[in-house]
């Protein structure tokens, strides 16, 4: 099934669902939540290729999903150019400071996004003020 599959699976999915017409009129607030499926940063930069030209997502759940660097710098690159995601849900994973320099960037760029949740990620002071500075 779906639970073991790759998160290049889970995004070729996503983009057939989310690619019906009337898939506006059909939710309201559309969901994914992936968390849990440890499939790392490699993970991580399909689904924000995915991300990038999604234009329906409004919440999607990455929690405990083994992203570090790489992932989070992909997922930057495409909060940068999405206009429609509003809540990403990143905490237990290990993006530290980097990660969190990375996505502060993005957040300059990206009015839409309203909560980014990065609990328990090891960021520290260099992260945390490349956040706040961002806001």
């Amino acid at each position: 099934g779906l639970e073991s599959a790759p998160a290049t699976t889970y995004a070729r999915v996503l983009e057939k669902l989310l690619g019906q017409p009337d898939v506006e009129e059909r939710f309201v607030e559309f969901v994914v939540r992936l968390g849990g499926k440890d499939f790392g940063d490699k993970g991580a930069v399909g689904i924000a290729a995915w991300l990038a030209t999604n234009t329906s997502l409004q919440r999607l759940a990455l929690a405990s999903s083994g992203i570090r660097l790489a992932g989070a710098k992909a997922l930057a690159e495409a909060l940068r150019v999405n206009r429609v995601l509003r809540k990403l849900e990143l905490h237990f994973n290990g993006i530290g400071d980097a990660g969190a320099e990375a996505l502060a960037g993005a957040l300059k760029a990206n009015e839409a996004l309203e909560v980014l949740d990065l609990e328990f990620d090891h960021i520290g002071n260099a992260g945390a003020e490349a956040l706040a500075e961002a806001l």
